[in-house]
């Protein structure tokens, strides 16, 4: 779970289905994608400028309770040229 993200969603009043259109996905698809850390690199830019964040920032993870530490995808910022 990406701690900084649920928080900025908050913060900024995005309901997970707002977040889901915002990215042009399914609330179900964005749901899982917040948990399985499988943003896709156009998905994770969209984020970065909709929270005006850096990357290290909003995808840190939340490793309290005994959570196993999370990345994401390990192909999500090379799967297209920069």
């Amino acid at each position: 779970m990406f701690k900084n993200l649920e928080d900025k969603q908050k913060q900024s009043g995005y309901t997970n289905t707002d977040m889901a259109e915002i990215l042009g996905i399914s609330r179900a698809a964005y749901e899982h994608k917040k948990q399985a850390g499988t943003f896709n690199r156009p998905q994770i830019e969209t984020l970065l400028r909709l929270f005006d964040c850096k990357f290290e920032y909003l995808f840190q993870c939340d490793e309290k309770n005994g959570a196993q530490p999370c990345q994401p995808s390990g192909t999500c910022l090379e799967d297209r040229p920069a």
